[in-house]
């Protein structure tokens, strides 16, 4: 391919990326918005115009991935409605739009999503004073969440938080290890089973789920649509609600003005949300290809071009977000691009908000007097590709 118009960055080592992108982002903002990167065998788009532009031009930066080259069809042995442009992406999407809608959320899952959250929180509390909240409540909490969501009603906590990491390896395994695309390979199957019985199952004992409604479809899908989607929600359901949830925590704790603030109503919990997924993207980078020669961002792109969309980057661009890498729940409301834009836009992000916002940091904040960080506590923030905390180390009591 021909790259010649675009800067090169060959400096970039991707495994120096997992602890802390985000010099490098700021480096590739600054220097090079639009870059080949050799160790990637792509070009990376790291400003927020750029980005944004790519999201609203389908037509010329297609989600439709070559198989043989795509981490998430390879891991789900599948394509998904990720992997889809129009009229393909929105038949998958309008099939579970019923599941995944508000109304959906105030009439089946916010009273599941509390009723788990008051579960896991009473089980959290009970071992004392201090506690990992990412690790014993968070990743629970999700866990159950995503089981009454997908439909995937024989699976325990521990197959979905297993699934969810496996699968995300798959997607993120940019540098190609074997044994990670092994282990992508043995969930794949075993999802694969599952979710064949619980559909069987479902289509004639429908109930509110995805999977219910993918196999009660007024337009069927294919069997192997169905679950690559259905692998698609346990990847990102468990993965980015859980991370979340721990990043808000930590965010607030560590700004102790701003929870005071919240504490006090002066901001909203969904305030909170919107700020911590747009300072620590849980999905950091996505693919898109171009269909024909364009420039962007100053660079000729040619026909087919493999783009890395780092939306990580993006959402801390200081062009759109004044100190985009400072947490700042009084920000001026802008959007970012945490959950994408334009048709891509994420189908869940619904279910998002209201587990995490709604449901869980209010919870925790209710039922955690005094929390506070323990001395032993470090972010853990880890990844680049996906990116969150596994364990946060908190006291509470006053």
């Amino acid at each position: 391919m021909d790259n010649a118009s675009a800067p090169v960055a060959d400096w970039i080592v991707p495994a120096e990326m997992i602890q802390d992108p985000y010099p490098t982002y700021r480096r590739l903002r600054e220097e090079a918005p639009v870059a080949w990167v050799p160790a990637l065998n792509r070009f990376l788009v790291t400003r927020f115009g750029d980005c944004l532009a790519i999201e609203r031009d389908q037509g010329t930066f297609s989600a439709n991935e070559e198989s043989s080259t795509s981490n998430m069809i390879r891991t789900m042995k599948g394509r998904s409605m990720l992997r889809k442009d129009d009229p393909a992406h929105s038949i998958d999407r309008e099939a579970i739009r019923p599941a995944l809608s508000p109304a959906a959320i105030t009439a089946s899952w916010e009273q599941i999503f509390e009723r788990n959250a008051e579960k896991h929180l009473d089980a959290f509390i009970k071992k004392g004073e201090s506690g990992d909240v990412a690790a014993d409540f968070a990743s629970p909490f999700a866990s159950d969440n995503l089981i009454a969501v997908t439909g995937l009603h024989g699976a325990a906590q521990e197959d979905m938080q297993r699934w969810s990491r496996a699968l995300i390896a798959g997607i993120g395994n940019v540098q190609s290890d074997e044994d990670v695309w092994a282990q992508a390979s043995r969930t794949s199957d075993e999802l694969d089973s599952t979710i064949d019985d619980a559909g069987a199952f479902l289509k004639m004992n429908p109930d509110s789920s995805m999977l219910s409604a993918f196999v009660n479809a007024e337009t069927p899908l294919p069997d192997e649509a169905i679950r690559a989607n259905i692998k698609l929600a346990v990847s990102g359901g468990f993965n980015e609600p859980s991370h979340a949830i721990s990043s808000a925590l930590w965010a607030m704790l560590t700004h102790p003005d701003q929870l005071r603030a919240v504490r006090d109503q002066r901001a909203s919990m969904l305030d909170v949300f919107t700020e911590t997924v747009r300072w620590i993207s849980p999905v950091g980078m996505y693919p898109r290809t171009t269909t024909r020669e364009v420039e962007l961002g100053g660079v000729v792109l040619p026909a087919g071009a493999r783009i890395g969309v780092v939306v990580a980057s993006a959402n801390h661009d200081e062009r759109n977000f004044e100190n985009g890498g400072t947490f700042d729940v009084f920000r001026a409301k802008r959007p970012n691009l945490a959950f994408g834009s334009g048709t891509h836009y994420c189908a869940g992000s619904w279910v998002a908000k209201a587990q995490v916002a709604s449901v869980a940091l209010p919870a925790v904040l209710r039922r955690l007097p005094g929390l506070r960080l323990a001395p032993d506590s470090t972010s853990g923030f880890e990844g680049w590709v996906f990116r969150g905390t596994k364990t946060l180390r908190v006291q509470w009591g006053r």
